[in-house]
């Protein structure tokens, strides 16, 4: 036989909060109102909104990711330079610009990877002076963000600006 008043099932502690100070304000329990486990608060959004000190600091730990993240730069470097939480950071980072820090830090690399191929150095050099751990890490990054490996995607733009050049002579 089931107990009428059953605990409710665990939710996250931002919702619970939420959920307890609505229950409380409206007088109601929780067998009054349903509850789902894809019920998002209202008030998460209001509560998460990102003041100007943390933009400006925000913005700072993007500037030193984009200028260092060659070196290895990471969440622990990046929370640093915004001078917050690495916590705190990771959630309001992702909140801001829509991705982690790792993510970015992959980005910045690639870009720089990017580049250098371009420039004719080799791909475990590039590997190297990007920050990747090894040739295996930079291979799965960079084919991570441009779906192809280094050596065929280097091809690629080598063939295509060829064709482009070819193209020019004719007009």
């Amino acid at each position: 036989m089931a107990r009428p008043h059953a605990s409710p099932p665990p939710v996250p502690s931002v919702f619970r909060a939420c959920v307890l100070f609505s229950f409380h304000t409206l007088n109601l329990s929780y067998t009054d109102v349903p509850m789902s486990s894809e019920a998002q608060p209202e008030c998460e959004t209001q509560a998460g909104e990102i003041n100007e000190d943390q933009r400006k600091r925000l913005e700072a730990a993007m500037e030193y990711i984009q200028k260092n993240c060659h070196t290895g730069a990471g969440l622990d470097d990046a929370a640093k330079a915004a001078g917050l939480s690495k916590f705190h950071f990771h959630r309001i980072f992702h909140r801001y610009f829509g991705k982690t820090v790792k993510r970015i830090v992959t980005e910045c690399q690639v870009e720089m990877a990017k580049k250098l191929l371009l420039a004719g150095v080799p791909t475990k050099e590039t590997g190297e002076r990007c920050g990747f751990a090894n040739q295996s890490h930079f291979t799965s990054r960079f084919k991570l963000i441009t779906g192809q490996p280094p050596r065929k995607w280097t091809k690629a733009q080598l063939s295509s600006r060829n064709q482009e050049k070819n193209l020019a002579w004719v007009i």
